[in-house]
This record gives structure tokens, sequence and C-alpha cells, in this order.
């Protein structure tokens, strides 16, 4: 089979091998569709602990397609089904948003979709992982369940009513992600991103967002919101400094969501600790989702609420998926199709 394995930092090739076996209660998929996300980029572009050139990793989070075999002692898939498969599994089974132990994620600790194959553990086969595909939900919009699905466990700890002010940085496919969900739940909703595409992109897929692109964040927030601050700042992207900047512009209750990595020499961030505690802000992570939430972003896709595939800018056949990972700062977001 062909597979896109990493070697280390942007040393990416494509390789025949084996088909993979699969454990008794494993699964077979025959990929069909695969999508570059952030973290497979952020992989690309600063290597991996333990990925060298005699441990290479085959990357791709976000993938669908076909049980092609079916484990001696696993129940409830036949072969020819259409199945989406959730990224990150539970090292002690629980429902919970962020990998603990030995917990296993596709694509990072383990090999993941930009193969023509991927054998899923049983572990993920018995936590719910392997969703099959109601008959109108393309693999395309499968793919894309994931990050959706980790911008819907962001909203919900946010908690964004009708009426809330909300700012999000960062429009990538999980910030336009952020971004919709939070207009869809009511909030005015302004957006930023350094980069005058991606800002049109924006405003091309949440309708109604205001949109930065100046230098003063200050005062056009005391603008548009009245004197009354963010009672919602989504970090989906953009610098360390940013992350401090937003602070000062949270209204008294405000919630801050931290949706981005940043890089290590980026690190620490320093934040005024005495305006998170007189206005009583709460500040929280997110890095993945739970599989309920999974579920939950498939059925937002299926009945067309969230419409994802106007994300997918680019589309690129495995034989030239490398090409996906240099061109990446020109795509919105990339598929790879088998």
């Amino acid at each position: 089979m062909k597979a896109l394995r990493l070697y280390g930092k942007k040393d990416i090739r494509l390789e025949e091998l084996p088909v993979p076996q699969i454990c008794e209660g494993g699964l077979l998929v025959r990929v069909e569709v695969a999508a570059l996300g952030d973290a497979d980029l952020h992989l690309w572009k600063n290597g991996s602990a333990g990925v060298d050139e005699s441990h290479p990793l085959t990357p791709g989070q976000e993938f669908a397609g076909t049980v092609e075999q079916v484990g001696r002692q696993t129940t409830g898939y036949e072969k020819g089904m259409r199945v989406v498969v959730a990224p990150a599994t539970r090292s002690n089974g629980s429902d919970e948003g962020s990998l603990r132990g030995d917990g296993q994620l596709f694509g990072t600790t383990i090999d993941g979709g930009f193969a023509e194959y991927v054998a899923v553990p049983p572990q993920a086969v018995c936590q719910g992982n392997v969703t099959v595909l109601p008959d109108g939900v393309p693999y395309a919009a499968a793919v894309l369940a994931w990050p959706l699905a980790c911008a819907y466990n962001g909203l919900l700890k946010c908690g964004a009513a009708p009426g809330d002010y909300a700012f999000v940085a960062g429009m990538g496919p999980v910030g336009l992600l952020y971004a919709l969900l939070l207009k869809n739940a009511g909030a005015t909703v302004i957006v930023c991103d350094r980069s005058f595409d991606r800002l049109v992109d924006a405003q091309r897929f949440v309708e109604g967002s205001v949109v930065f692109g100046g230098d003063d964040l200050p005062g056009f927030v005391q603008k548009q919101t009245n004197g009354h601050g963010l009672d919602i700042a989504v970090i989906a992207g953009g610098s360390s400094p940013m992350q401090a900047d937003i602070l000062p512009l949270m209204a008294h209750g405000g919630r801050m969501v931290y949706a981005a990595g940043h890089a290590k020499e980026q690190q620490p961030t320093q934040l005024d600790m005495d305006i998170l505690c007189n206005r009583e802000l709460m500040l929280t992570g997110v890095s993945g989702a739970p599989v309920a939430l999974f579920h939950k972003a498939l059925e937002l896709i299926e009945r067309s609420i969230v419409p994802v595939t106007r994300l997918i800018t680019g589309e690129y056949h495995i034989s030239e998926a490398a090409l996906a990972f240099e061109e990446a700062e020109k795509d919105l977001k990339s598929i790879i199709t088998f």
C-alpha cells in the first residue's frame, strides 16, 4: 500500500508498505479521504520526539473510509461499511476531552490516515471511535468532524449566549469553526488574523462577522462592544504577546479559550494576574474532544448546520500528498484522496 511517512522535520516521503495486520478486536479501514490538520503540519514543521530515520510515522488524524476487514472478536461492524474515525482514545476508557496515560492518537502516537489502509486497534473500536456514516454524509465532510468537535468542545467550555461579544484570533479552519459556532449561538463575533486572505475567508464563511485588521485592537474592541469589553476570547492562532494583549480587553466574568499551542521559544506567556483575579475571568484550554462530541459534530454536519466542506480549498491525490504540506500556507483546508 502507499503511505506518507514522516522521518523528521520537513522530511516526508511516499513509500510502499505492507497492508497492516489487525488484532482480533480491531478493524482494517481502507482510507477514502484524509484531511491535513494543524497537528500534521506541526509535526512536519517541527518534527517529533521519537520520530527519526529508524522510527518513521504515518501522520493523519482526520480520515474516513470503508471497513475492509473485521477482527474475529469485533462486533457491530461489517466489511463495506462507510466509517469515520475519531483520532483520540482514552487510557481508562472514559469519555473525556484530553489524552492521558496510555491513550493513543492516530497520526501522532500510532500510524494515522495518510495511507491506503489503517489498522484500528481494539481500544478505539471499544470506545466508539469508529462511527458508521449516514448515507448523506460524504467522506470529504466526515473528515472534518474532528476539528468541528474540538471547536464545539471549546464552545461548551466558554458558555456562549445570545448578546455576548466574542473575539476569535486565528482564521485557520478551527478558528473559522469557532467563529461560526459562536455566531450561531447569538454572539457578535470579531475575527482577527495577520493574513488578509484569511480575513476574506472569514467574511465568506461567517456572514456578519466583524473583521479587525488594523493596529489599534483596544480601540476597536472598545468601539464594537460599546465599552463593554469581550465576554469571550478564543485564541486559535497568533503569537504569545497577543494572548497577553487580549486579557485587558475582557469584560468582567469573561471566558478565554486557548485552542492553539505555541512553539517553545514563545513560552512562557506572561499574563496580568490582577486582571484575571479582579475581573473574575475564566481561562481554559482545548486540545481535543470526547467521542460524544465527535458524534455531535457528525450530527451537525449531517443536518447541514455547519457547512464544513466550504473550508476545503485544496485536494491532492496520495501520490502528490507531500505537496499538500508545501502548499499548506496557501490552502485553507486540504484533503487527500486515494
